[in-house]
């Protein structure tokens, strides 16, 4: 069952404002933003991340489930978190999909993280910087050979 609540007169002119375009809207409780969008537009980002969904846990081999699903939320979060120039190469943690903070190292981070007992199986840091692949994907990486060791002086 889906709840449908009525705009308030300062939302539904809000929309107008925006001309279509989504409205964010703050949960003063909680400080949790939301985004309001016509039902036409959800419906049409719904089947494109239905589309793009990302892999399940038993997909990504040797990443535990609570570990993809907080990366995966990382990877959800760092455009909005790239927008803010503040945020740039700092870190951000996550357990599942709620992120716990934002730290200027992953060491601050991780005694959060500890102090609330979440196991560490269960979250993740990242660096808050751009990147080309998600960090569940494999990073291919070119074989060094060593054929030829007596060609290097050895070391002083």
């Amino acid at each position: 069952m889906v709840l449908a609540l009525e705009l308030t007169e300062q939302q539904r002119q809000a929309i107008e404002a925006q001309g279509g375009r989504p409205v964010e809207v703050i949960d003063p409780a909680t400080n949790r933003l939301y985004v309001l969008v016509s039902a036409e537009t959800f419906a049409r980002v719904q089947r494109l991340l239905e589309q793009e969904k990302g892999p399940e846990p038993e997909e990504t081999a040797g990443i535990p489930p609570g570990i993809l699903r907080s990366q995966q939320a990382f990877w959800r979060d760092l455009p909005e978190l790239l927008k803010n120039r503040r945020h740039y190469l700092k870190w951000a943690a996550y357990h599942g999909d709620e992120r716990i903070g934002i730290g200027s190292t992953p060491t601050e981070l991780i005694r959060e993280i500890l102090r609330q007992g979440i196991p560490r199986e269960d979250y993740y840091v990242g660096r808050i910087q751009p990147q080309d692949l998600p960090p569940w994907e494999p990073i291919e990486v070119e074989p060094i050979h060593l054929h030829h060791l007596e060609d290097f002086p050895p070391e002083a």
